[in-house]
């Protein structure tokens, strides 16, 4: 089998986390030396021009080299625009295409690494184990971990062997669990905040820091062999690409198990600042509804378990609680009931366009000049005084019923 990995990195944070972090987990005797020998392994880095010293100037590198072929796929291009997040996936995706397009031509398998992505000693060989069993999409969920912290810990509990971090599935578990990147931690639902993440593509469950129970809608694709060649990606490589390319669903797998292979991002904790919400299962849904495929949904109903202690009957009740809260999600989203249906669409309309459904258009004019004048916040007392006293009795219940609703 002809197996491709890629990287796209480039930026001196960037190639610095990668070097130092990322490749020194990727180089065990349980990753890339043990797969040299049961694959033919091709790892592509593509990177900025003015990286490249840098890069093969490292002993992670060096070392990499010695292993397996390496190849440096270059352009040239401004690192001012580089720095924005809507360059950075367009400029990432095109580097992915062109990856995708070269295996295809040699029939080869293909791994997409990100710079901050580290594993544990054995994740290779555990994963070649389930390619084995005749898979061609294999998915995982990578826990994003905030970067400064995670080297703290890391650097202070162990140290290289021979260039290498050799730590197994619950020495990572543990370690990382400790210390989540803010994203991550805006995404656990049992926690006694009342808000959530604006982007909840990863929902988590979790036990102090020893566990964690994750569903999830974007899991990272850690290997595809395509069948298709001609799927072009039209988004990141975990939206629609990977289902299209892989399209016979008994070859795939999610790895739900966090026991043979452990995957985390690491990540700057100013990085990735995402606006927070008001937690509520009725936005879950309406996101769901807005942006996913029905493959991510599909992903949801699959629990993924990262745990560091032998089971605990607590993470037995946080298994069920997720349990309870998919099938309350499919609920609202696949089989909703009447005061569903109205939530929802309720939830999906911006509150402008939800008092234009209620007003007739002289009424919403004058209510933007109200309200826009002085004493603003006076005059929005004596206008819900007057709504109560204008709007009938079943609209205002009504109301009231949707507003205890988002509360759920």
């Amino acid at each position: 089998m002809k197996w491709h990995f890629l990287t796209v990195v480039w930026g001196k944070e960037y190639i610095k986390t990668f070097l130092n972090i990322g490749l020194p987990f990727q180089l065990t005797k349980g990753n890339f030396q043990y797969i040299k020998n049961h694959a033919e392994i091709t790892y592509k880095i593509f990177t900025h021009v003015e990286d490249v010293d840098t890069i093969k100037n490292s002993e992670s590198y060096k070392k990499l080299s010695e292993f397996i072929n390496v190849q440096i796929i270059t352009q040239e291009f401004s690192k001012a625009q580089s720095s924005k997040p809507v360059f950075r996936h367009r400029k990432m995706n095109e580097f992915h295409q062109m990856g995708i397009d070269e295996a295809n031509k040699e029939e080869a398998a293909i791994t997409f690494l990100f710079p901050d992505i580290i594993m544990s000693k054995d994740s290779l060989k555990n994963l070649l184990s389930i390619i084995k069993q005749g898979k061609r999409y294999i998915s995982i969920l990578p826990i994003r971990l905030c970067k400064e912290d995670f080297i703290h810990d890391l650097e202070k509990q162990y140290t290289l062997n021979n260039g290498f971090y050799e730590l197994t599935c619950k020495e990572l578990i543990q370690l990382g669990l400790r210390v989540l990147h803010p994203y991550s931690k805006e995404s656990i639902w049992n926690d006694k905040k009342t808000t959530i993440s604006s982007w909840p593509a990863y929902l988590y469950w979790k036990l102090g820091n020893d566990a964690i129970v994750g569903r999830c809608f974007h899991i990272h694709p850690i290997f595809v062999w395509p069948e298709k060649k001609d799927i072009k990606l039209t988004n990141t490589v975990d939206y629609s690409y990977v289902y299209e390319a892989c399209p016979n669903k008994e070859t795939w797998k999610i790895v739900d198990n966090a026991e043979d292979i452990a995957i985390f991002d690491v990540t700057s904790k100013n990085e990735l600042k995402v606006p927070i919400v008001k937690k509520s299962s009725y936005f879950i849904s309406s996101w769901m509804k807005t942006y996913l495929l029905k493959d991510h949904i599909n992903n949801f109903k699959t629990k993924i378990i990262y745990k560091s202690q032998e089971n605990d009957s607590n993470l037995k009740k946080l298994e069920i609680e997720s349990d309870e809260f998919e099938k309350k999600i499919m609920k609202q989203l696949l089989n909703p009931s009447i005061l569903d249906k109205v939530i929802l669409y309720f939830f999906q309309k911006s509150f402008k366009d939800i008092l234009k459904i209620i007003f007739p258009s002289f009424v919403i004019k004058f209510l933007k000049t109200f309200l826009k004048s002085p004493k603003s916040i006076l005059k929005k007392m004596l206008l819900k005084s007057i709504l109560r006293k204008i709007l009938p009795k079943f609209m205002i219940d009504f109301l009231k019923t949707i507003r205890n609703a988002l509360k759920a």
